[in-house]
């Protein structure tokens, strides 16, 4: 059983409203003996006002500070008390979390050594600039479950973690401290090419592609500071979760093959007929339930054309699956995505497909198959077919249940390998013409090729 960990809230007592608002935010944690949480409403009467909030800040084992200008005119924060604090942070011997609920200076490191943290939300976008709190608040609860499964997960001493890795986590906390995920991401990436962890580089490059997404949408203007700061903590957590297998395994630990990795790309655009793309994400899972130690599902919606080339090429998966919208009609049809700004389509050509399709193979990516679960998209399976073993298109509006039956089959029946993919072919298919598709609506291409099966 895990030992309940101390939590200490720091604050003004101008700011004593958002305390309380945090501990209501976190009173579920200490039901279930998670946490104790301790702040100065607690001194009782006769103890030293001083002498306790120092026993308590020293024995914390996660310090929350919740900044304000009243904050940073406290004397505790800028005392020996605190220095003392921030080197145990480094030495990561406890965890302290900058809260940003008022707008205070924190761009100068000299005058604020915080902000060298990455607070939660962001420094330039505190609570109250929040028009909707709650979501402040729940970020704030997310980050800080995730920091205390850290802290669990690290109490155990573990004979396999060596001085390198234990080296890793800590120049990586640091960075994230800084707000420099991109390197943070890289060390990781580096760490695991140098010991053959080909897994946790896989998916470090995959959170690095989205860093790569939210900067480009972040300079295109398409997010809001609200959006650009909860993306940004959603990253800096997920590079935080990822040092959790970062440690050199025993020697007599076999290397298990890695997964399947199977990406789907879904766009269903204004101005088109509305999908049900969810559902079908939600029955693939199901159909994958049971063997996921087998499988790697990563799914990415309202996808446009630079996002469908990055998500492929950073994640480089082996079943590219691909569900919206496609149209025939040789030059003039295509698969349609999202418009740069997310507020229309536009069509990937025959041409952009066999350009793009060409890149991923000089690029080394491993398709096993590519599934084109979209209207009418038997064309743009047969150009990609060049490049891709197995292909897979429609010869017709197929509409959601028959592309969702189709789904259901495919992945009930696909294996380990990837390496069956007629045979699941065929088990999806005939889950579609069972209710009331023909077998002619769905087509598979090999090496070029359109077989019969």
């Amino acid at each position: 059983m895990h030992s309940t960990k101390k939590v200490f809230i720091g604050y003004a007592k101008e700011d004593k409203g958002y305390a309380d608002t945090l501990k209501k935010h976190l009173n579920l944690l200490e039901r279930q003996g998670l946490i104790q949480i301790w702040d100065e409403s607690m001194i009782t009467t006769g103890e030293i006002h001083k002498t306790k909030i120092v026993h308590e800040l020293k024995t914390a084992d996660l310090i929350l500070l919740l900044f304000s200008p009243d904050l940073l005119a406290q004397d505790f924060i800028w005392g020996a008390e605190m220095k003392q604090i921030l080197d145990n942070q480094r030495n990561d011997n406890i965890v302290m979390i900058p809260i940003a609920i008022r707008l205070c200076e924190y761009s100068d490191l000299n005058s604020n050594p915080f902000a060298r943290y990455t607070s939660i939300p962001e420094w330039n976008n505190p609570i109250s600039n929040w028009k909707n709190k709650d979501e402040a608040w729940i970020s704030i609860q997310n980050a800080i479950k995730l920091n205390l499964k850290n802290k669990i997960n690290t109490s155990s001493h573990n004979p396999f973690e060596s001085m390198i890795s234990l080296q890793l986590k800590e120049k990586v906390n640091n960075l994230i401290g800084e707000g420099k995920i991109e390197e943070g991401i890289d060390a990781i990436i580096k760490w695991a090419h140098e010991n053959n962890q080909n897994q946790l580089k896989n998916d470090a490059a995959v959170l690095k592609g989205k860093l790569s997404i939210l900067k480009r949408n972040e300079i295109l203007g398409m997010l809001s500071f609200a959006e650009s700061s909860r993306e940004s903590t959603i990253l800096s957590n997920g590079v935080l979760e990822l040092l959790k297998v970062v440690q050199v395994p025993p020697p007599e630990m076999l290397v298990l093959g890695e997964k399947l990795k199977i990406l789907l790309l879904a766009a269903n655009p204004a101005k088109t007929t509305k999908l049900n793309l969810d559902k079908e994400h939600s029955q693939i899972v199901v159909k994958l339930q049971g063997k996921m130690e087998q499988f790697d599902l990563i799914f990415e919606k309202s996808v446009d054309v630079s996002e469908f080339q990055e998500y492929t090429e950073t994640i480089r998966p082996n079943i590219l699956h691909f569900s919206g919208h496609a149209e025939d009609g040789g030059e003039d049809g295509g698969l349609l995505v999202h418009n740069d700004y997310k507020n229309g389509y536009v069509m990937i050509p025959p041409k952009g497909l066999n350009a793009m399709f060409k890149y991923f193979k000089e690029e080394g990516i491993n398709f096993k198959a590519v599934v084109l679960n979209a209207c009418y998209s038997y064309e743009q399976a047969q150009i990609i077919s060049k490049y891709v073993p197995y292909v897979i298109g429609t010869t017709v509006e197929i509409g959601d249940d028959f592309a969702i039956k189709f789904s259901r089959g495919f992945y009930f029946k696909l294996d380990s390998g990837g390496n069956n993919i007629e045979q699941a072919f065929k088990s999806g298919r005939t889950q579609a013409v069972a209710v009331g598709a023909d077998e002619t609506h769905f087509v598979l291409y090999k090496a070029g090729q359109k077989i019969d099966i």
